[in-house]
């Protein structure tokens, strides 16, 4: 895999698979502490542990020293990289995409029954998504994960956006489709093969050039820590 490739990774975060004690920071026991129950906190500290210890060797520095902040929207940032990394997580299914991009963003979501679906479209889905896509789970995840992904890529504030973002493009076939978002960026989305109660979706800068080169396809990798 070539340096500019994106990395993506998944994990199941019920796993009892031990992690690395070095992979973990004592920032990570207050945060868990204020889950609101003992599974959340465990999965929320295994997030914690599998973003450091992934990302470490990208970096070319141990867990432990790996450090990000977030945005007011939320968006990770490490402001001494070159490197974007964004995570999703829904349930116990956790997701992770890393480039040396300027952005990017990954949205997973569990495949279920909506039964608020048709109020969630007439909220947050654009005019030009207005077809009753809603009815099919696969389909309506389809759509609020592109556009999920494009916003948090874009690192601007998800709920106030998403009706203004058109992923119509995303009911005519399986893609990679091309978004704008309501700034005026264009940004290159794709399905991400998933399990078969997954849809997950990433989104990168359209055309973005890393050392001369476009970025390259996506490569998906799961990893055993």
């Amino acid at each position: 895999m070539t340096g500019d490739a994106v990395r993506i990774w998944s994990a199941n975060l019920d796993e009892d698979t031990p992690l690395p004690t070095a992979w973990s920071r004592p920032t990570d026991l207050p945060e868990a502490a204020a889950m609101v129950t003992p599974l959340l906190a465990e999965r929320l500290k295994r997030r914690r542990r599998l973003t450091r210890g992934l990302l470490a060797p990208l970096l070319g520095c141990p867990p432990d020293k790996v450090h990000w902040t977030h945005s007011l929207t939320g968006q990770p940032q490490m402001p001494d990289s070159t490197r974007a990394f964004s995570t999703s997580h829904c349930g116990n299914a956790w997701w992770m995409a890393s480039a040396a991009v300027s952005a990017l963003g990954i949205d997973v979501e569990r495949v279920r029954e909506i039964p608020d679906g048709e109020a969630l479209a007439r909220r947050f889905f654009h005019p030009n998504e207005q077809d009753s896509s809603w009815a099919d789970p696969r389909t309506f995840l389809a759509l609020w994960t592109a556009k999920e992904a494009v916003l948090k890529a874009e690192g601007c504030g998800i709920a106030a956006e998403l009706a203004a973002l058109d992923a119509s493009a995303v009911l005519a076939g399986p893609g990679p489709w091309r978004l704008v978002s309501p700034s005026g960026r264009s940004w290159d989305v794709e399905r991400v093969a998933s399990p078969e109660d997954q849809v997950t979706t990433l989104a990168m800068p359209a055309q973005e050039t890393h050392a001369g080169k476009v970025v390259p396809n996506v490569r998906w990798v799961t990893p055993t820590p």
